[in-house]
């Protein structure tokens, strides 16, 4: 007779993701009405009680965060890359700009930061 030995069942590792981001990419996931400080519960868009301003952004608010069109798209292209964002193409005619939403899982990676923050004070 042959014995194999049983495993204990180990409970799933949950993967915490990491974003390295560069200086002009940190300043642009903050155009418009985003701010960083408004993340402070990893509830993704459940935060700023799920305003959906907080969480996006458009072309011409990139633009106001003191970008060209073309650096504006060099980095949105760069931020989708990474997983940051995701892009909700609409039709300017009739729903308006294209709006450039933070991942969720990037919004409890920030809010993560924050609370560390908050508890090493």
């Amino acid at each position: 007779m042959k014995y194999t030995r049983r495993r204990r069942p180990q409970p799933p590792k949950t993967m915490t993701r990491t974003y390295d981001l560069t200086e002009k990419e940190a300043r642009l996931t903050e155009a418009g009405e985003i701010s960083y400080e408004y993340f402070q519960e990893e509830e993704g868009y459940g935060n700023c009680d799920g305003d959906p301003a907080c969480f996006c952004f458009t072309l011409q608010e990139g633009m106001e965060a003191g970008f060209t069109k073309h650096q504006v798209a060099g980095l949105i292209s760069s931020l989708e890359a990474k997983g940051v964002i995701d892009i909700e193409h609409r039709d300017p005619v009739v729903e308006g700009p294209d709006l450039f939403w933070l991942n969720e899982s990037f919004v409890n990676f920030i809010a993560r930061q924050n609370i560390a923050k908050k508890e090493a004070k």
